[in-house]
């Protein structure tokens, strides 16, 4: 997906309409029950578990950040698709990685099932894994092709870095290619620990993904950020939530605030409540998006109460 780098403004435009049509037409919302008995429900920290435990397997085999972000979707839609009992949240865990490895990976890195049974640790046999496959892809109706966060967060920067071909200018040391890998990093720890963001579009994660970096390093980070959303096509309180949600999830990486600014430009100036403040005065028709960014930085804030699944 690093490729896209490569790619021309009108081709980026095309590949966004693309995943947009398929989010449009296989995501759903999932919500994860908080009070109900463990035995019967998939709670959030189940979720949590598995997740953690297919990004361990993921970095065991050496497989692509795709892998595993296409590995959570399938998981995901399946569990919108059919109502399943804890027990048996490993077994399509590891159906759904295997999935996602055979559509991603190249056949030579693909393990064999028996091996991939005994690395996991799944406590399954190749038998139930075949079995929980079939299931998988009966239920998605065979199709896995759908849009994932990281994918659009690689379209969207790359959009991004088409129109400020200069925007890393001031950044000592950084790359366009690094910082993907970075934002890759960052969105998969997200992912991996923040089941409420399975609530969410695939778009509106990554915009708001996007949004947070760009606060940290562009002084302009405000128009930059409406400019994504439009292009995402995510509504004002997804995104807002999502911004919030991904804040408090990257508060517990030690490197999400590491950039270096070069002596020659230094360092960006930012004071966000003031530079909102000055926003305020302004009579465009973006002044909602302003205020609710406003909100995530007022003592106030709060994420809103996710509301259980029936």
């Amino acid at each position: 997906m690093k490729l896209v780098l490569g790619k021309t403004p009108e081709q980026l435009v095309l590949m966004l309409e693309q995943s947009l049509c398929r989010q449009q037409e296989k995501w759903k919302p999932i919500v994860f029950p908080q009070n109900h008995q463990e035995s019967v429900e998939i709670t959030p920290a189940k979720r949590n578990e598995t997740m953690r435990w297919l990004a361990q397997l993921n970095k065991k085999y050496y497989f692509a950040p795709e892998t595993l972000a296409l590995a959570s979707s399938v998981l995901n839609r399946f569990l919108t698709t059919v109502k399943c009992r804890p027990r048996y949240l490993r077994l399509i865990g590891v159906a759904s990685f295997y999935l996602a490895a055979k559509t991603t990976e190249e056949d030579e890195v693909l393990p064999a099932t028996l091996d991939l049974v005994h690395a996991s640790e799944c406590g399954c046999s190749v038998a139930e894994v075949l079995r929980m496959e079939r299931v998988i892809l009966d239920k998605l109706r065979w199709d896995l092709n759908a849009s994932t966060a990281l994918e659009f967060v690689h379209i969207l920067y790359a959009l991004l870095l088409s129109q400020q071909p200069r925007l890393l200018d001031h950044l000592a040391g950084m790359t366009s290619t690094r910082q993907l890998s970075i934002l890759t990093d960052k969105l998969m720890h997200c992912i991996v620990n923040e089941y409420r963001l399975a609530a969410f579009p695939p778009a509106a994660v990554a915009t708001a993904l996007l949004s947070i970096e760009l606060e940290q390093f562009a002084a302009e980070w405000l128009p930059a950020t409406l400019w994504l959303q439009t292009l995402s096509q995510c509504n004002q309180q997804d995104f807002l939530t999502c911004r919030d949600l991904l804040t408090r999830s990257l508060a517990s990486l030690p490197s999400h605030r590491s950039y270096a600014y070069s002596h020659q430009c230094g360092s960006v100036q930012r004071a966000t409540k003031r530079r909102i403040s000055q926003l305020e005065d302004s009579d465009d028709e973006d002044d909602d998006i302003y205020d609710g960014i406003k909100h995530l930085y007022s003592e106030e804030s709060e994420v809103p109460a996710m509301v259980c699944a029936n």
